[in-house]
């Protein structure tokens, strides 16, 4: 049996998720499975095109298994979805999306926006419903529920990235290769986190990553500017793989939020999110909305918009109606 695992890529959660999924169902579906993994992103299918990938949009082309399952992404109107499990609040792109999720009966799809991280969610839903055990794992489901809901204890332990899970984390972000992302799904059920951050696929790369990453600490330094409540930063200007979300936190501790704009080789994005150490009750701005409005998605406290890499113009246009919007004033200038 093919069994079709399509899971939040570049994702430390995403990642987890397809994880604890793939082994619920050697042990609950088919012992002798053939896993079919496949990463999604937030892309429009005709910036890379309709067909099967290792990595890209969501799309029924993507179905290809005798049993499909979609974790830690948006919905999708299709009988061939089988399993269902998100945390998102842009979960459903319509309210046709919406009411055909509220109107399964098959007791295989889950949606909580209110849960820290969608391993969490399938590892509570899979034990209450379907018996699973997912005890033995419990490192794992710590640090989902810490890394995807950002409690980390300051901006310091965010950014300096000491703790081992944080520079596996760090590696997932700023991979390029599927294949070694897809290699490192079942082992990490298999191998404690620090054994999993010194694997030669891995630690070769972190080097160079965490170099470029205190590059762009500095580069943030540098081109950011604190404007009200919110942390700008224009990163444009140079081609970057991943940006910790974290910078604009551990540059200025007292900010409430932050809105950065970066362009990789295939896209430009601008990421959104609310101090994980600012006060809740102070959070004016449900961000998973505000993306909406652009395309985008995410959750109350993070999101993120995609656009191809040539828009990057448009990026910076939207960043800066984002920072207006975050600090309830049109005065400030547009750059």
């Amino acid at each position: 049996m093919k069994v079709a695992i399509l899971f939040h890529d570049n994702c430390f959660d995403g990642l987890a998720s397809a994880a604890l999924f793939h082994q619920f169902a050697k042990t609950h579906i088919d012992p002798h499975l053939e896993p079919l993994f496949g990463g999604l992103m937030h892309v429009r299918p005709t910036e890379i095109g309709e067909r099967p990938m290792d990595t890209g949009p969501l799309g029924p082309w993507r179905l290809v298994g005798d049993v499909n399952a979609i974790l830690d992404f948006r919905y999708v109107v299709d009988e061939r979805l089988h399993w269902w499990f998100d945390h998102h609040r842009s979960a459903f792109e319509s309210d046709e999306a919406r009411r055909h999720f509220e109107a399964d009966e098959t007791g295989k799809k889950y949606f909580d926006p209110s849960a820290p991280s969608c391993t969490g969610l399938l590892s509570r839903m899979l034990a209450r419903d379907h018996g699973f055990d997912a005890s033995a794992f419990s490192e794992l489901l710590h640090w989902a529920e810490i890394i995807d809901s950002a409690r980390f204890s300051d901006p310091k332990m965010a950014v300096e990235l000491t703790e081992p899970a944080l520079r596996l984390m760090t590696w997932i972000e700023s991979s390029t290769v599927f294949k070694e992302r897809e290699t490192l799904i079942p082992l990490m059920l298999k191998k404690p986190l620090f054994e999993l951050a010194r694997l030669p696929f891995v630690s070769s790369a972190l080097e160079p990553i965490l170099e470029r990453h205190w590059q762009n600490v500095e580069a943030m330094r540098s081109r950011h500017r604190r404007e009200g409540d919110v942390v700008w930063c224009d990163l444009t200007d140079r081609v970057v793989d991943a940006v910790n979300k974290f910078i604009p936190y551990y540059l200025h501790p007292d900010a409430r939020y932050a809105v950065v704009v970066t362009r990789t080789g295939s896209r430009s994005k601008i990421s959104i999110g609310y101090s994980p150490w600012a006060p809740p009750e102070d959070r004016q701005h449900d961000i998973s909305v505000l993306c909406e409005r652009y395309g985008g998605g995410g959750h109350s406290v993070v999101g993120a918009v995609s656009l191809p890499a040539e828009d990057s113009d448009r990026a910076v246009e939207i960043g800066r109606e984002l920072v207006l919007t975050l600090n309830g004033s049109a005065s400030i200038p547009a750059r």
